[in-house]
């Protein structure tokens, strides 16, 4: 992108590199788009120190912020899963469980807890993974259009 060094100081390059950082890391809404996300970060900081003479300091600032950015990040979504006093604790994360739920609108989410009267989003998840084995069961077994019935019967709209 650049041929020569741009004529930022420290602290501009610092801030150039630690809004990038928010910008990418901070609203990811899966577990499994922190990595990438986080990869993105280091190699902008990486063509900050190459091309632009990002100083030792910043950069370990910088890392630091990456690590400490995206581990509140997993936590958010974490904890979004399992909320405080609700009915299920943590037992162990279940990432493709914390994607689907981080990935909800509230609408849905309220929906899902109010549909099985529980405040436990594990609950939500379960059923959820109930209710689409028995459709791909379904659909394999019959045809296409009886296990979509069968879905329509099962679950109301606003949680497909």
């Amino acid at each position: 992108m650049f041929d020569t060094p741009c004529n930022l100081s420290q602290e501009q390059l610092k801030t150039l590199c630690y809004a990038y950082l928010r910008e990418q890391i901070t609203p990811v809404k899966s577990l499994w788009e922190v990595p990438p996300a986080v990869e993105r970060v280091i190699g902008f900081i990486e063509a900050c120190r190459n091309l632009n003479g990002l100083k030792e300091p910043g950069e370990q600032w910088l890392r630091s912020e990456i690590r400490h950015t995206a581990l509140g990040t997993r936590e958010r979504l974490t904890n979004d899963f399992y909320p405080p006093g609700s009915s299920r604790q943590r037992q162990e994360i279940i990432e493709p469980a914390v994607n689907w739920w981080a990935k909800l609108n509230p609408a849905t989410k309220k929906a899902w807890l109010g549909y099985l009267d529980t405040d436990s989003p594990i609950d939500a998840w379960e059923k959820h993974e109930q209710v689409w084995e028995e459709y791909e069961q379904r659909s394999k077994a019959s045809n296409l259009a009886e296990a979509n019935a069968w879905l329509n019967a099962t679950l109301p709209k606003s949680l497909r």
